[in-house]
């Protein structure tokens, strides 16, 4: 490391970020409030920690809207990723997950939601793939937790948060 940052006194795990072309980064986790000990938290701060701005998430999902199990240990409840323009996406592991595109100042841009692939398929992983897309995979969401059989990525235009293409491990015969 060549430095470390404090994040400013702030009560939340974060649970991911993702560093924005401008050296601000975007963290999402839980946050403790007086409402909720345990609440969806997502804010941007500057390359030496400052709170830039809280984000708030229009239809954002709440901790007692995800489903039981739906978060891989560490997630905090989203996964992350950034393009190189200086956006950064987000989405929840929720059945009906929105889609959001945050400029580096906590601005949301967009926000769509976007189709599951399947019946309670959640979303647990996203990678930005160019032009406008992510690349999003997606599993099972049972009682027991999130399942598995295989993997089910789709290919989500962040525009209008349609599908462009899917894709699935093909499994041997």
């Amino acid at each position: 490391f060549k430095r470390a940052v404090k994040v400013g006194a702030v009560d939340f795990s974060p649970g991911q970020f993702a560093v924005v072309s401008n050296g601000s980064y975007l963290v999402a986790g839980l946050g403790e409030t007086a409402a909720a000990p345990l609440s969806p938290y997502v804010a941007v701060y500057s390359a030496e920690g400052d709170l830039i701005s809280k984000v708030a998430l229009p239809g954002d999902a709440t901790s007692q809207s995800l489903p039981t199990g739906a978060l891989a240990p560490g997630s905090g409840m989203a996964f992350i990723d950034a393009d190189d323009g200086g956006r950064v996406y987000l989405v929840r592991p929720v059945v009906i997950p929105i889609l959001y595109v945050i400029d580096n100042r906590g601005k949301v841009l967009r926000h769509k939601t976007i189709k599951v692939p399947y019946p309670n398929g959640v979303p647990v992983a996203i990678r930005y793939a160019g032009q406008g897309t992510e690349l999003v995979q997606f599993a099972e969401s049972t009682a027991a937790g999130i399942a598995s059989s295989g993997y089910f990525f789709s290919l989500i235009d962040a525009g209008n948060g349609r599908r462009a293409a899917n894709f699935t491990e093909v499994g041997d015969t």
